[in-house]
C-alpha cells in the first residue's frame, strides 16, 4: 500500500511538471485549442490528430483512480491474511501478482475495443500502427512500455513532445498509437 502511495505522489509531481510545460510550450492558438477540447462539449472529428500529453495524462489521471481501487481490492484476499509487508519472503511475489492484476486490466480494455474508462471520457482510442484492434501481445508490449515510461519518471511520456507524431516510448514499443475518437 505504502508503493501505492509512493506512486500517487509521482504521479501528482510529473502531472504538475507537465502542466506547466504544456502552459509553456503551446502557442496562443493551441491554448485555445486545449480550452475546447477540456470543455464539457467536445467536437473533435479529427482523428489523425495527435494525441497531446495533458490529455494523456488525464487519463492516467482517471485510469490510476480505478486502479487504485481494482489493486486495493484485489490485494485483500493475499496481502492480509498473510501480513505481506516489503521484508516479507513473498513481497516479490505479491509485487508480481499486483502487476499481473494492473496488465490484465489494461489488456483487457486494450484488447477488447481500445479504450479505458478514462479513454472513453476522453475519447480517444488505442489502435495498432495499422489501425486494428490491439492483440495481447500489443497490450502485453504496451504495458511494459509504459512501465519504463514511468521508471525513469515521466521521460517516456515527455518524449512525445520530440516526436513528430506524439508517439511516447510505449506506443513506439508497441506499435501502436492513441487516435481521438467522435462521439
Amino acid at each position: 500500500m505504502v508503493n501505492l502511495l509512493y506512486s500517487v505522489n509521482a504521479f501528482q509531481t510529473i502531472f504538475i511538471f507537465c502542466l506547466l510545460l504544456d502552459q509553456y510550450t503551446h502557442t496562443k492558438q493551441d491554448k485555445q485549442t486545449l480550452t475546447v477540447i477540456i470543455s464539457s462539449k467536445m467536437k473533435d472529428n479529427n482523428s489523425n490528430q495527435p494525441v497531446r500529453l495533458l490529455r494523456r495524462i488525464a487519463i492516467m489521471f482517471y485510469d490510476s483512480i480505478l486502479l487504485i481501487a481494482l489493486l486495493f481490492f484485489a490485494s485483500l484476499p493475499v496481502a492480509v491474511p498473510l501480513e505481506i509487508t516489503m521484508n516479507h519472503p513473498y513481497y516479490p511475489l505479491y509485487i508480481l501478482y499486483i502487476h499481473l492484476v494492473a496488465f490484465l486490466f489494461f489488456g483487457w480494455c486494450w484488447t477488447h475495443g481500445g479504450q479505458t474508462l478514462g479513454s472513453k471520457t476522453w475519447k480517444i482510442k488505442v489502435v495498432t500502427d495499422t489501425g486494428t484492434r490491439l492483440t495481447w501481445k500489443h497490450a502485453f508490449l504496451r504495458y511494459i512500455g509504459s512501465l519504463l515510461c514511468w521508471v525513469t519518471l515521466g521521460a517516456g511520456f515527455l518524449w512525445s513532445y520530440t516526436n513528430k507524431d506524439r508517439l511516447a516510448w510505449n506506443d513506439i514499443i508497441s506499435k501502436t498509437r492513441l487516435k481521438m475518437v467522435s462521439e
